[in-house]
């Protein structure tokens, strides 16, 4: 019974300072986001809604990140404050041995490990997948309400380049618009220029088909045709009352034979492994695939390592107040994520060390942690 208040008493002691640092850490590296999300709110007229679905989106893979970090910090503050008030000396000399008394902050760790390891695998992927559609949505939004006086370069099928003086206060429609378009073709090396220039225009987006709607009213139209000599250019120019041009967004980079069609991050475990399985991938996606999902494995089993070095560290050094926690645990954390991202590198690389350098952190931060875990046992 006295073992069972002394665990529910640990545990408590680590939960606030974990929520503090899951707090902390999540906020620092959302920050790269802040300014640009500021933006998409405020400047560029993305709907309240689509933001905090979009903003929901990012959370969770930060998440990921931030979670083993801030079991670290739990832990080095809450059992720092019980070693610095000399509780855990009170225990020890009451006869409590100190594994049972932490034991469950392991299988807290070790259910950590599971949940992130399946959440990397299956979750975050989704996630993933929907901030792009997210993101591709709120590029719609945004050009269809794009800032007077700056040129507006949209990924599509063509070279384009959109211009307009201003915007009018009260229909919202653009003002003294010119529009640039350039089609090439590589087999017959002709390109194709297009130069209209309108007074009043507007932008359809039309998210179901990846595309938007360019309508001119009360231009001209210059029209450029080109072959491999100068001696062939052909140039007409017209008048029109209203021009409409589609473009044709591009969602993804053209996927070239033999390469993956999705990105790494966004695949699930299942599909990664079935896309190894084929042995018919670029070197260059095989070595990115494999790198990825190891790296998964190795970001949720730091949760364990985490904690086998927090504890006796801890109680070691005792550090109670947040700042000195803070420093051990970024110091830790730097050494484990770039090791983390060598390996990486060399996985992707093709190198057979990968594997074992994504994972050399956790054996490291672990092994060392078993060493002073029992030296303190034995104290």
């Amino acid at each position: 019974m006295r073992r069972q208040i002394l665990q529910r008493y640990v545990l408590t002691e680590l939960a606030s300072p974990t929520v503090l640092g899951l707090a902390v850490f999540t906020f620092v590296l959302l920050t790269t986001h802040l300014f640009r999300l500021v933006d998409l709110l405020i400047n560029r007229g993305v709907p309240l809604p689509i933001f905090l679905q979009f903003v929901g989106t990012l959370l969770p893979p930060l998440l990921m990140l931030t979670t083993p970090m801030a079991l670290l910090v739990g832990v080095l503050l809450g059992v720092g404050r019980l070693a610095a008030d000399h509780e855990i000396m009170a225990m020890r000399t009451s006869g409590v041995h100190l594994l049972k008394v932490f034991f469950p902050v392991l299988v807290l760790a070790a259910m950590l490990t599971g949940g992130l390891w399946h959440a990397n695998g299956f979750f975050i992927p989704d996630m993933v997948n929907l901030n792009g559609t997210l993101l591709e949505k709120i590029q719609f939004i945004v050009a269809s309400r794009l800032e007077a006086g700056r040129v507006f370069n949209p990924k599509s099928d063509m070279d384009v380049a959109l211009y307009f003086h201003r915007r009018n206060p009260e229909t919202r429609l653009m003002e003294g618009v010119t529009l640039k378009v350039v089609a090439s073709d590589a087999n017959t090396r002709s390109k194709t220029e297009v130069l209209a220039t309108a007074r009043v225009g507007w932008i359809i987006p039309d998210l179901p088909q990846s595309a938007m709607d360019i309508i001119l009213t009360s231009g001209t139209l210059h029209h450029f045709d080109s072959s491999t000599t100068s001696a062939q250019i052909r140039y007409s120019v017209a008048q029109f009352n209203t021009l409409q041009w589609r473009l044709q967004l591009e969602k993804d980079k053209k996927v070239k034979v033999g390469r993956l069609a999705q990105k790494p991050r966004e695949m699930n475990n299942r599909q990664i492994m079935r896309a190894l399985r084929r042995g018919s991938l670029d070197p260059d996606d095989a070595g990115s695939l494999s790198a990825e999902i190891i790296q998964r494995h190795s970001i949720a089993m730091s949760c364990i390592a985490f904690v086998l070095l927090g504890v006796p560290l801890a109680i070691r050094v005792k550090p109670t107040g947040k700042a000195v926690a803070f420093s051990i645990a970024f110091g830790l954390i730097f050494f484990y994520y770039i090791m983390l991202k060598w390996g990486v590198s060399l996985s992707q690389n093709g190198s057979a060390l990968g594997a074992l350098i994504i994972f050399l952190p956790n054996i490291l931060v672990a092994g060392v942690g078993l060493v002073l875990f029992y030296r303190t046992l034995r104290q």
